[in-house]
């Protein structure tokens, strides 16, 4: 019933004919309400094409989204938390790369001073946390533990 009323009938009302082409596959594979969920989780952010195939067959729909999360799974794990550590400071340095980029637009003329004061002060906030990690690694380095 919850497929039905979240899934199904939201579905239909969208487009009557993927909802048919999916009720077809699902009598010769059936799915669970938690596959159905995230069959349709990923519907909704598809585009036509997307969702023509995922409609077609639902269960290799699936199947694939499993693979792919599996052997997502395994890189991570192979790479360990020193991997997840080089990744997100690889979004950090996009990010910092992306704001260095800004500064010309933003500072030049010089904002007004209560628009510069609020470009500033967040930049000082975000100092602290910057500054904490540096110090941290520091000291876990330095730290002997024996």
């Amino acid at each position: 019933m919850w497929a039905a009323t979240r899934i199904l009938a939201p579905l239909a009302r969208a487009n009557s004919e993927h909802v048919s082409t999916l009720l077809a596959g699902l009598e010769q594979q059936p799915l669970s309400t938690r596959e159905l969920k995230q069959f349709y989780r990923h519907y909704q952010q598809s585009n036509h094409a997307q969702r023509e195939r995922m409609v077609e067959n639902p269960g290799l729909f699936l199947k694939a989204l499993q693979s792919k999360q599996q052997t997502a799974d395994a890189k991570q794990l192979a790479e360990g938390p020193e991997g997840l550590w080089c990744r997100d400071l690889a979004v950090i340095a996009k990010l910092l790369n992306r704001l260095l980029r800004q500064v010309p637009t933003l500072f030049t003329p010089p904002p007004k001073s209560i628009e510069k004061a609020r470009l500033v002060q967040h930049f000082v906030q975000i100092k602290g946390p910057f500054q904490r990690l540096e110090s941290r690694i520091e000291k876990t380095s330095t730290h002997d533990p024996q």
